[in-house]
């Protein structure tokens, strides 16, 4: 994690994210990991601080780091490993259809309690954090889970309330 000479276009640093988050706690804590390590970080938000509002776009917290960057910081925060690749050797999954365990609360909405990826069965330890994310057109529901696998990993996974189905976002 040395210091590299950043890459510049027309005399500007190029950023790139690095991963989208919607707790501004993990991004402050990313933040300090790896400026902690000399990557340096820039916090981008769209949230009204005095709403709770995490509906869509307006919850994303994004994190980005230098072009140059992007491998180091990958690697010490264990998002994916140095080629972009998930931790199952291949490319880095996003809205992958998943089986999924659930049990269904008192108010009948479905809550994660284990998932199948890539043929393993990954038990839901800690749900970390969940909020339900609609579309501005079609109205279109979904409701996200941040959960802690019993694999040591943190996981982001939803129900697509209109197809009824779970996906495999990424791990965040």
């Amino acid at each position: 994690m040395g210091s590299k000479k950043s890459r510049r276009l027309f005399g500007v640093t190029v950023w790139v994210e690095l991963l989208i988050t919607h707790d501004i706690l993990e991004a402050e804590m990313i933040k300090d990991i790896l400026e902690s390590g000399g990557i340096p970080v820039i916090v981008r938000s769209s949230k009204v601080s005095p709403y709770p509002v995490n509906i869509g776009k307006i919850g994303e917290i994004r994190v980005l780091v230098r072009e140059d960057d992007r491998e180091d910081a990958e690697a010490a925060i264990g998002i994916r490993g140095a080629e972009g690749h998930g931790r199952h050797g291949g490319p880095a999954i996003s809205d992958k259809k998943i089986d999924v365990v659930a049990h269904a609360g008192h108010r009948g909405e479905e809550t994660p309690r284990a998932f199948i990826l890539d043929g393993e069965r990954i038990e839901v330890i800690e749900i970390l954090d969940m909020w339900i994310e609609e579309g501005i057109e079609d109205r279109a529901r979904k409701r996200f889970f941040k959960v802690k696998g019993d694999d040591g990993y943190i996981h982001l996974i939803y129900h697509d309330e209109e197809t009824a189905g779970w996906f495999y976002n990424r791990i965040p």
